[in-house]
């Protein structure tokens, strides 16, 4: 009689929609792609990507009447300070159709490029 012992594996499985900021920036290159801060208006004034629109994730109502006037074929990349309202905003996009959507690893208290004011 033989048997096996099948253990318990885990392996974390990267997010492909979590992006590092070196992805970030590649992608941002693109003249077609979109920034959008998800942070407040205060947060934005103190200092944000640049092309970066904003809108803030925790105004549900305006977040979610300003994403019904995107187009859904674009790529956007999304970023707040440390990365849950952008997973949040992620979320709520990707509910409503859109394909190509990533955010930042970390958020903008992790990136590392040209900020503006």
């Amino acid at each position: 009689m033989s048997f096996f012992a099948i253990g318990s594996v885990s392996c974390q499985v990267a997010d492909s929609t979590t992006i590092s900021n070196a992805e970030f920036k590649k992608i941002s290159a693109d003249k077609h792609v979109v920034i959008l801060d998800v942070r407040t208006a205060d947060e934005f004034k103190d200092g944000h990507i640049p092309t970066a629109t904003n809108i803030d994730v925790l105004e549900t109502d305006a977040f979610n009447k300003y994403i019904a006037t995107l187009p859904k074929d674009k790529t956007y990349l999304l970023y707040c300070r440390s990365g849950k309202r952008s997973a949040k905003a992620l979320a709520v996009m990707k509910d409503n159709g859109f394909a190509n959507v990533k955010h930042l690893q970390n958020g903008f208290s992790g990136w590392d490029g040209a900020v503006e004011k």
